[in-house]
């Protein structure tokens, strides 16, 4: 029975392992996806007439580059101790919403579809290489690519749909997504006290 168990955390660890060193990989093919698609990566016709609060909930995750940005914000913000954990997230959320408007009231930000798929290579590069950064500097990059990822959302608003439910509709999923984020970070954090607590050295490469 201890030699069952011994086996399923090692599996359990080298999955995490395996998970680690491939996220880089998924960045670099979604990436390509995105470059690919890029002429009409958010034209959503069928639901972008529905509007309102549905709609902004659905919103970010009707796309790949929106969903997997917003993923990464979390994981690297995951990967820090103190403000920057929360204030990443929360600066993300906040240019997002001020990108939104500038959509909404049918302002012009341009390069925006090629802001959000360098936001891609950024964001996917911070976590993969666990970056560092000091809180001015990590939310400066946050909240520059927000903006566009919000103006995305605002130009794609319905016309006929409410501004602020739509607003807080994609807030809301936004959100969660961060947390996700940031719990799956975690999760990889904790593998060295996982390794710790069962005997299994911190780095072990068994062939």
């Amino acid at each position: 029975m201890p030699i069952l168990f011994q086996n399923a955390n090692m599996h359990f660890i080298k999955g995490l392992k395996f998970m680690n060193k491939n996220f880089f990989k998924l960045v670099v093919f979604i990436t390509f996806a995105t470059i690919s698609n890029i002429s009409n990566a958010h034209v959503e016709p069928e639901i972008a007439v529905v509007g309102s609060f549905i709609t902004g909930l659905i919103h970010p995750l009707s796309g790949l580059d929106h969903l997997l940005a917003m993923l990464s914000v979390g994981l690297w913000a995951g990967q820090n101790q103190g403000k920057i954990l929360w204030m990443t997230p929360l600066t993300f959320m906040i240019f997002m919403i001020i990108g939104s408007i500038i959509g909404i009231m049918n302002f012009n930000l341009p390069i925006s579809e090629y802001a959000i798929l360098l936001s891609l290579i950024v964001f996917g590069s911070l976590t993969a290489l666990s970056i560092r950064s000091n809180i001015t500097i990590a939310m400066l990059i946050i909240g520059t690519f927000a903006l566009f990822h919000g103006y995305s959302h605002g130009t794609e608003m319905s016309k006929t749909a409410s501004a602020f439910q739509y607003i807080i509709g994609f807030v809301i999923t936004t959100g969660l997504l961060h947390i996700t984020g940031i719990a799956i970070s975690k999760i990889f954090l904790l593998r060295n006290k996982i390794i710790m607590l069962f005997g299994f050295p911190a780095r072990s490469d068994a062939k």
